[in-house]
């Protein structure tokens, strides 16, 4: 321990010693009141008779305007409705983004034999697919080429590419 922390420990013995002795003496005043009158400078009318307090009076009741102050406000008027015309054509259907990336194309046979394939993946798997291949159920082959591939998304026969992308 550092000496501040025995400074303080003292201390906080010594007050805790004054307040102990303090609530455990009698209390020599109890249930009386002290009163202060204020002092007053004598003045020329100083020696006139003291005004005399009148009774005091209830309050009166408050009116509806006084008690309207402390009610809340009213709710704002509603907005008017926006007129027909300006009301925008909702957007055109668009076709979730597939949860696939290109990494690799595949060449199977020579000339006419030829075959395309694409390789994608997911986090899930990896897949092979060629011109005519249904994938997840939603999404068509359309063409595989050297820069990507064309889908269609069969709900909405929307189309969608996806670029080549290399992966590290």
């Amino acid at each position: 321990m550092t000496p501040r922390h025995l400074v303080l420990g003292g201390a906080l013995a010594a007050t805790l010693a004054a307040t102990a002795w303090v609530a455990t003496r009698p209390d020599e005043n109890a249930g009386t009141v002290a009163v202060v009158e204020p002092v007053r400078k004598p003045t020329a009318a100083a020696s006139a008779p003291a005004p005399q307090t009148a009774a005091r009076q209830p309050w009166a009741e408050a009116s509806a305007e006084q008690l309207a102050a402390w009610q809340p406000p009213p709710p704002p008027p509603a907005p008017p409705p926006p007129p027909l015309s300006t009301v925008a054509a909702p957007a055109p259907p668009s076709a979730p983004p597939l949860p696939y990336q290109m990494i690799g194309r595949l060449v199977e046979g020579e000339g006419a034999q030829a075959v395309e394939l694409a390789l994608l993946t997911s986090p899930s798997r990896t897949l092979s697919v060629k011109r005519g291949d249904v994938i997840d159920g939603q999404w068509r082959v359309e063409q595989v080429s050297t820069s990507g591939v064309s889908l269609t998304w069969l709900p909405s026969q929307i189309p969608q590419n996806i670029v080549f992308k290399a992966v590290p």
